[in-house]
């Protein structure tokens, strides 16, 4: 019988000093390397990496993430990345994610939603039963993490502007799903990066742009729970390309 989940797979890797922040910890960009490559790494395993995308003309677009620290590894650990889809249903896919020390104790969860599109047309297209064959997945419909959509900011308190570089495209041409998340933190003032630690992130991913864009990274920040919430909004002129939540926590 299929498992309904999908098979697990687990990379083991290193924390390296460029995939640290300026404290020699695992940064946040390094987290969702971390995950994009054990899934790269899984698909490739099962036939369906990017040979199999680029002679079909297809590929998964990011939607959304859902990230959540329990704590953050340091430069030099040893860590083991698991991922596992969780979903196929109609044009999207969910997966999960774990950073896990190695005593197995759970470092950072991740949860993830994709599109499945036709990269000539750019447009969704329906998973394959290729997919749930490679994966050997039935019908699963496990609950999303998430409810709704990211609340955009109703007011801007800080904000930085960016112009996107060659080094931020991906192989479809468009920003990198990284590039927004890092906008998104830069655009912070140093005392909420410097004096807190991030306890989640959600990402909302509502348009994709391309090589030389002028996005303006805004952020409303306010208490929440003891520590703090963070709405920001990534956009090209008036339109939206993303919509992120970052809660934070007083270091330690």
């Amino acid at each position: 019988m299929c498992d309904p989940f999908g098979p697990v797979y687990e990379h083991k890797r290193f924390v390296h000093f460029h995939d640290c922040d300026r404290f020699l910890r695992l940064s946040v960009p390094g987290v969702l390397r971390f995950f994009e490559e054990a899934a790269l790494q899984q698909s490739e395993a099962l036939g369906v990496g990017f040979a199999h995308y680029l002679e079909h003309r297809v590929g998964w677009l990011l939607s959304r993430w859902d990230v959540r620290f329990r704590s953050v590894p340091s430069f030099g650990q040893a860590v083991t990345v698991r991922t596992q889809p969780r979903r196929f249903r109609g044009f999207s896919a969910n997966r999960h994610f774990e950073i896990l020390a190695p005593d197995l104790s759970l470092h950072v969860e991740g949860f993830s939603q994709w599109i499945y599109v036709d990269t000539e047309r750019m447009r969704p297209c329906r998973v394959p039963p290729l997919m749930a064959e490679r994966y050997r997945m039935t019908k699963a419909e496990g609950p999303l993490p998430w409810e709704g959509d990211v609340t955009e900011p109703d007011r801007e308190d800080h904000h930085a502007v960016f112009r996107v570089r060659r080094g931020d495209i991906d192989l479809n041409g468009h920003v990198n799903n990284i590039g927004y998340v890092e906008w998104a933190l830069e655009s912070l003032p140093e005392e909420v990066a410097d004096r807190h630690r991030l306890e989640r992130l959600v990402v909302h991913y509502r348009g994709q742009t391309r090589l030389g864009a002028e996005l303006r990274a805004a952020v409303q920040v306010d208490p929440a729970d003891g520590g703090l919430r963070a709405l920001h909004r990534i956009s090209e002129g008036d339109r939206v390309a993303c919509l992120l939540e970052t809660r934070w926590r007083p270091a330690s």
